[in-house]
């Protein structure tokens, strides 16, 4: 079971943060996950909410500002906006890490979100990675990346469980399932039923991340990776 930053070390540090990220790896992170905007300037950006609010000290939505109107902001510590062009630069300074990139939908540049992802990875001959994954609770979405990235791993999150699940990614045409712990651990079965790798977010505490090793877990998205790794090492 690989593990992975939930938008870095974000338990300890800024969410979305390249100090976020840059930890997460140090402390032995499989890889990190990011959410990705566009701004209204077309740049993507590492934040999860539509709105600033929440993780900076300004206010509005995402979609209506510029990159420089963002990189005035503070998201923490003093730390700035993270770019996705600097996400993929700390990816790539740490070679075979894994890299999760969720599209946000709904937003009000629809496709536009997926077309420039394609285009911030053709650009660094990121194109066909097994390295890549791309995450999406949205099913439009993960349709929109495959057509882009045919040779991308997808993920089709949702915060139920189905099953079959085969079935449903059949029809979605996602290469893996991504689930809720909580609802993993009341369907102790789904990773064998899915019959594919399967990620799990977010889980944090001891119960969870022993829980998420005994189903079958295939990627395990966790806030805190060090703590995360001392539980697996010593269970």
């Amino acid at each position: 079971m690989l593990i992975i930053g939930h938008r870095g070390a974000s338990g300890e540090y800024p969410e979305h943060t390249s100090r976020a990220m840059r930890a997460a790896l140090a402390q032995g992170a499989d890889g990190i996950e990011c959410d990705i905007r566009l701004t209204k300037d077309g740049h993507l950006v590492c934040i999860h909410d539509p709105i600033v609010d929440r993780v900076s000290n300004g206010k509005g939505r995402v979609s209506t500002m510029t990159l420089a109107e963002l990189e005035q902001l503070d998201f923490g510590d003093g730390w700035p906006v993270l770019t996705f062009e600097e996400l993929l630069d700390i990816h790539q300074e740490h070679e075979g890490t894994h890299l999760f990139v969720e599209t946000k939908h709904p937003n009000r540049y629809g496709a536009k979100v997926e077309q420039h992802l394609a285009k911030a990875l053709s650009r660094r001959g990121l194109q066909s990675s097994e390295l890549i994954h791309i995450i999406s609770f949205s099913i439009v979405s993960l349709y929109r990346a495959q057509k882009l990235l045919p040779n991308i791993e997808t993920t089709w999150l949702h915060r139920d469980w189905y099953a079959p699940a085969s079935e449903k990614l059949h029809r979605v045409n996602a290469h893996n399932y991504g689930a809720n712990i909580d609802v993993m651990m009341k369907n102790g079965e789904c990773a064998q039923i899915a019959e594919s790798p399967v990620y799990t977010y977010t889980a944090n505490t001891k119960e969870q991340i022993e829980a998420a090793r005994d189903i079958g877990v295939s990627y395990l998205a966790t806030d805190y990776p060090q703590q995360a790794r001392a539980i697996l090492r010593l269970a």
